[in-house]
This record gives structure tokens, C-alpha cells and sequence, in this order.
């Protein structure tokens, strides 16, 4: 993926990722992400999460589910 910069609108990124079909609840992520940072960095003071966290967010989870299935044996029909 090309370098993100702020300027990126993150709904047509999902989009262009997977049309129509982002895999992550934007809402959800923005609560576990603020939640996670009053826990680790209370000091800072986060209170927003910038457009671009989500398409970083999305490309990860896409990057671990490719490699995770390339690690599965080819025996049988699951993922697990």
C-alpha cells in the first residue's frame, strides 16, 4: 500500500480495498482505540482518531488474514 497521509478520505479507501464491504466497524475501533489509549498513554490525552488510523487498521487485518491462511495445513476444509 502506497504511503497515507492525512489527506486520505478513509470511506474510498475502504471502498477501493473492498467495495462496499470495509471488514472493520469504524465505530467500534475509534471506542477501542480512544479506550486503549487512555489505558497505555493516560499522559498524552488522546480524544480523537485521525481518518487514516482506520485504512492502516483495515491493511493490517487484511495482512495478518493472508498470512495466517497461508500457514494453515491443506488438510481439511476449516479455518481455524
Amino acid at each position: 500500500m502506497e504511503a497515507l497521509t492525512d489527506e486520505v478520505d478513509v470511506q474510498a479507501e475502504l471502498k477501493r480495498m473492498r467495495p462496499g464491504h470495509p471488514l472493520i466497524n469504524t465505530q467500534h475501533v475509534r471506542e477501542l482505540a480512544l479506550e486503549i489509549a487512555r489505558r497505555e498513554r493516560a499522559a498524552v490525552g488522546f480524544d480523537r482518531v485521525g481518518d487514516v488510523f482506520f485504512v492502516k487498521v483495515e491493511a493490517q487485518l487484511r495482512t495478518w488474514m493472508k498470512k495466517y491462511i497461508q500457514a494453515l495445513p491443506t488438510v481439511g476444509k476449516t479455518i481455524k
